[in-house]
């Protein structure tokens, strides 16, 4: 491709190409925009095998709402994610009533740390289950053990632990 320049009102011609910064499938585009929610959004919806207008009637919006959260430039409101997040939360007790709650962060992380966050949730949910049961087995044991204890301590025999006798007919 050949090039024309005016140089001193000459017009020359070159057959060098002068890159301009823009590539051609790139000219007539916006430039990027980072939108975490709409990223966040999709993946939410694409998890759950949901449909725009199934979130939008679930949490209450329009669909054309759904929509100007994932193509707006600027951030949505607040309170627009949180019934987004709400829809989602319905949509997951349909199926099981005890299912967690959507919690705003998933809207502005990647599908890596969403990843991360929900192993990490889980794995702390786990352990609390885990110190619960630990919490009950030791006020279950706690009088057992301090009665075995203050009996060694004072001499006195302990109880014997009751055996179950056959029932003769």
């Amino acid at each position: 491709m050949s090039s024309t320049l005016l140089f001193r009102r000459h017009l020359l011609r070159s057959s060098v190409i002068i890159p301009t910064g823009l590539a051609p499938d790139r000219q007539c585009r916006l430039p990027f925009v980072d939108r975490p929610w709409a990223t966040g959004l999709h993946r939410l919806l694409a998890d759950r095998r949901m449909k725009k207008q199934d979130l939008a009637d679930l949490a209450g919006v329009r669909a054309g709402t759904i929509s100007a959260v994932v193509n707006s430039p600027r951030p949505p409101e607040i309170p627009t994610l949180q019934r987004l997040a709400e829809g989602f939360t319905k949509y997951d007790r349909q199926g099981n009533p005890r299912a967690p709650e959507v919690p705003l962060w998933h809207f502005f992380v990647t599908d890596e740390q969403a990843a991360l966050l929900t192993a990490s949730a889980t794995k702390h949910q786990e352990l609390v289950k885990q110190e619960q049961l630990v919490d009950r087995v030791m006020e279950r044991l706690a009088p057992i053990v301090a009665n075995v204890i203050q009996d060694a301590v004072l001499g006195t025999p302990a109880p014997a632990t009751p055996t179950k006798r056959k029932q003769s007919a």
